[in-house]
């Protein structure tokens, strides 16, 4: 149902779901591919979607158990919506698996 949706019209909305459900299937390389698909595609001004989409892209690699690149994608998120408490909690978490906050978010 979602590739169906994605080969109609590609947009933010339809690659950032073949995003996630990639990513729930274990299918990184291919989840990987539509995060930065779905980046490239939004034309929106509100950054809450993309902070959305980074929170859901650190996820995966949360679970994945990549913590380095969880963190950059969390570190995203707070970045473009500071208040965001549940990517600064995984940004604490990622970062605490990693040694600390060896940088911090600007």
């Amino acid at each position: 149902m979602f590739r169906a949706a994605a080969d109609r019209r590609a947009d933010f909305a339809s690659l950032g779901a073949l995003a996630v459900l990639h990513a729930e299937r274990w299918d990184l390389k291919s989840a990987e591919a539509f995060f930065g698909a779905s980046r490239a595609a939004f034309r929106g001004v509100s950054p809450i979607p993309l902070a959305l989409l980074d929170f859901q892209h650190g996820h995966m690699w949360m679970h994945a158990r990549e913590n380095e690149r969880a963190r950059r994608a969390f570190a995203s998120a707070v970045r473009l919506v500071p208040a965001y408490a549940p990517a600064q909690g995984h940004l604490a978490e990622v970062e605490a698996a990693l040694g600390g906050a060896r940088r911090r978010v600007q």
